[in-house]
């Protein structure tokens, strides 16, 4: 069982909004938004030289 605080907390935790531009590492090179996947962009196999 979870205790209900902690279960408020997380949830609370979740709501936060959070910047594509958040680094994911210590040595910032590279940030949350470089792992979304953009929708309306060609897949790779499309863009790839041969």
């Amino acid at each position: 069982d979870v205790p209900p605080k902690k279960v408020e907390n997380m949830i609370q935790v979740a709501r936060r909004p959070l910047s594509l531009e958040t680094p994911t590492d210590d040595e910032e090179d590279s940030v949350l938004g470089d792992f979304i996947e953009d929708d309306e962009a060609p897949p790779p196999d499309d863009t790839a030289t041969y």
